[in-house]
């Protein structure tokens, strides 16, 4: 491709100059507990591992930019996540209705992103470039949903579209990566790192449908070509013009392991970016629930199943684990069967038991209305469990009709 040299060059700036490990704040609270002791900018102790975070002011001052923590001085702030499960299940159960509500207006605003997202993307070929504006305009739209409540936008990446998978799967990590950087505290660069996961893919429009859609194996010239959409992309966003650093670290990082093993640098650990990390999670996971030609789509359990074991070792361990205690085995808005019989939507996860999620049960009149019958905790009901995934299109705009 004519692009590929200055690919090249912008790639070597970039290893050379992009930031590998930007500063990180989970959503840490009263009675958060640190994996190490965590010390401010002078050296001064401020509170030492396993001790809880007891007030107001000790909160405040661990969240301070000059905190780092352990004897190697990190940034990432090592929560301790068997602790969060405890609070996260003394706190107040979620307003059912009150998450439907949410879910509704979710629908319709992820629907107008996607579509939107679909204009202008289709336009690329002709202009060369996305405006950055447009970009900022639609991550802003989904930050400010999350903000009131993020499993709305998150149970509607259930929804797939194989015929436009590109830009439903756009859309897609992009929500799933904001909420993850959401709970790792990445607030400063939010709005940089949606952009990033929202355009990750955006090399790929440059190449061939009938390479991207092929159903067989690619042999070694169409293998080469696809490695080289981060690149790519990279160089259109530049070209573009206006696109920060760290959404170009995404789009250029997001299929580097830590092992060595990804593209196009073959980066390794710490020479990894946390954001590209998030990136790259939301990325896999949203592909293999996907329906792709040459795969049928798995069901999150076992996509999940599949990260931590087989995939395991390209994935930072830390925040594959963060994935694993924010997205769950059964992501909010899936559709399942009880060992009973029973049939319902997964309305929230528990970290300390994910396998047992709290349920809502509804029964089915007829292919196109629901009637809602109660919520039921597989924490509390032993002799009950998530037998199966259905996978239907339509459960989720049930969820979305008016109560």
């Amino acid at each position: 491709m004519e692009g590929k040299p200055m690919a090249d060059s912008v790639s070597n700036d970039m290893m050379n100059s992009a930031p590998r490990s930007e500063p990180t704040r989970p959503r840490l609270r009263i009675g958060s507990k640190l994996l190490a002791d965590a010390f401010a900018g002078d050296g001064t102790l401020l509170l030492r591992a396993g001790a809880g975070v007891d007030s107001d002011l000790r909160l405040h001052r661990l969240l301070q930019p000059d905190v780092t923590f352990g004897p190697d001085g990190s940034h990432i702030m090592p929560l301790d996540m068997d602790n969060e499960a405890v609070l996260d299940e003394s706190a107040e159960p979620s307003d059912p209705e009150q998450f439907h509500k949410h879910v509704r207006r979710a629908y319709l605003l992820k629907t107008d992103v996607v579509q939107k997202v679909t204009k202008v993307f289709s336009r690329i070929g002709s202009t060369g470039t996305i405006d950055v504006g447009f970009a900022k305009s639609m991550v802003s739209a989904l930050i400010g949903d999350m903000l009131d409540d993020p499993r709305a936008l998150v149970s509607l990446t259930q929804l797939k579209d194989a015929d436009a998978y590109t830009y439903t799967h756009s859309v897609n990590v992009g929500i799933l990566t904001i909420y993850l950087a959401m709970v790792a505290g990445m607030h400063d660069n939010l709005d940089e790192i949606g952009i990033g996961a929202l355009l990750h893919d955006i090399g790929k429009l440059t190449i061939s449908p009938r390479i991207l859609n092929k159903p067989d194996k690619l042999d070694a010239r169409e293998f080469k070509i696809m490695r080289g959409h981060p690149k790519t992309g990279v160089d259109l966003l530049i070209k573009s013009g206006g696109y920060s650093q760290v959404s170009l670290t995404c789009v250029l990082d997001h299929h580097e392991k830590i092992d060595g093993t990804g593209y196009p640098n073959g980066r390794r650990s710490s020479e990894i970016a946390p954001y590209a990390t998030l990136t790259s999670l939301a990325d896999v996971y949203d592909a293999l629930t996907t329906d792709r030609p040459y795969r049928k789509a798995m069901n999150p359990r076992d996509a999940v199943m599949l990260m931590t074991q087989q995939m395991s070792s390209g994935f930072d361990p830390v925040f594959l684990k963060l994935f694993v205690a924010t997205v769950g085995y059964f992501l909010v808005g899936s559709k399942v069967k009880l060992s009973d019989g029973s049939v319902g939507v997964v309305t929230r996860n528990h970290r300390s038991d994910p396998l047992r999620p709290e349920v809502e049960l509804v029964n089915e009149e007829s292919d196109n209305e629901a009637k809602r019958s109660g919520v039921v905790d597989l924490r509390k009901e032993e002799n009950i469990f998530v037998s199966r995934f259905i996978k239907e299109r339509k459960f989720i705009p049930f969820v979305c009709q008016a109560a």
